[in-house]
């Protein structure tokens, strides 16, 4: 599992820091195994995230 991550321009968190806070809070069988921050999530003029955009850029 990949997980697509968009941070808050006030937020400098580094992939470590994200597999960390999942390690803290998450079951094993639930942390991402890989972890893809972006400048923005693709997103439709709805805000919906465009889920195949993202499966794209794997």
């Amino acid at each position: 599992m990949i997980a697509f991550v968009e941070l808050l321009p006030s937020v400098h968190a580094l992939p470590d820091d994200i597999v960390q806070w999942c390690a803290d809070r998450l079951a094993p069988y639930k942390r991402p195994a890989e972890i893809c921050v972006l400048a923005a999530l693709p997103a439709a003029s709805t805000e919906k995230v465009l889920k195949h955009k993202l499966r794209d850029e794997l």
